[in-house]
């Protein structure tokens, strides 16, 4: 057993004030992604709130199949198995809840800088990623079997480390000194339970509008969303209780995006 795999979850558990979240963890040195593993384990039995998390991945991915730049030693590669009593079309809606935890956390690290929450699920700085959220999941009927809420912490990565092709920050770049990536992952968890509580009692991001709208960094800008083959375009007004993107044109008429990659368009 690796320093990693033996010392994290213990680590962890020291900051941790959770009723389940992180409890049962499940640390590895080296694994292609934390998502392929927790859905394994998911069909398995696993139970809510397993975490699966990895000092470094070689495959790990992003939305529409994009890589994740994973090094060792330095970040936060960790996926969440839920198993919400939900139906399968509001599941999704936890990328965006647990992006606002997120962010909160962030916020709290990096005291004064501008971190945004760019619609549906990645944190941002001054337009450079600082995380990136996927969720995935397993249905049976009308039913969720499980979720898997895969998350990508920038932490302690320097400004040279990054890949010239890559537009990216981290913690460390933003608040000026090294952070424990354990502790920076408890904060997360401590404030993702009570968010996901709260979200389920209402299976609707109504309660979570109010915080998007003060951080999204799509707000008010017009944008273009690729949706398969067809593009969706607007002025961005917010998001609906379901967590889909509001977008008026110059008549005022409304379009929703439902998923999809947004593009600010300069005009």
């Amino acid at each position: 057993m690796s320093s990693f795999e033996e010392k994290f979850p213990a680590e962890l558990a020291h900051f941790l004030h959770t009723d389940s979240l992180g409890r049962n963890v499940l640390a590895r040195e080296l694994l292609a992604s934390t998502n392929v593993t927790a859905a394994q384990l998911a069909e398995a039995g696993a139970p809510d709130g397993l975490l699966v998390v990895a000092d470094s991945q070689t495959g790990g991915q992003g939305r529409n199949g994009h890589s994740w730049f994973s090094p060792s030693g330095r970040n936060l590669y960790f996926s969440m198995l839920l198993r919400p009593k939900c139906r399968p079309c509001v599941a999704p809606q936890l990328a965006i809840v647990a992006a606002l935890s997120l962010r909160k956390v962030a916020c709290e690290l990096c005291y004064g800088r501008n971190i945004r929450v760019k619609w549906p699920n990645d944190l941002l700085c001054e337009g450079a990623k600082l995380s990136g959220i996927l969720c995935t999941m397993s249905c049976t009927g009308s039913d969720v079997d499980y979720a898997v809420l895969g998350i990508g912490v920038n932490v302690n990565t320097a400004a040279d480390d990054f890949p010239e092709d890559v537009k990216a920050t981290s913690l460390q770049l933003l608040c000026g000194a090294p952070l424990d990536r354990a502790r920076v992952l408890a904060a997360f968890l401590n404030a993702f339970e009570a968010d996901y509580h709260a979200w389920m009692k209402e299976e609707n991001l109504a309660s979570f509008i109010p915080r998007w709208k003060e951080c999204s960094c799509l707000e008010g800008k017009y944008v273009e969303v690729e949706q398969g083959s067809r593009i969706v375009s607007g002025m961005v007004d917010g998001i609906t209780d379901d967590g889909h993107l509001r977008l008026r044109d110059a008549s005022g008429k409304i379009a929703l995006a439902y998923a999809g990659d947004a593009h600010i368009c300069h005009r």
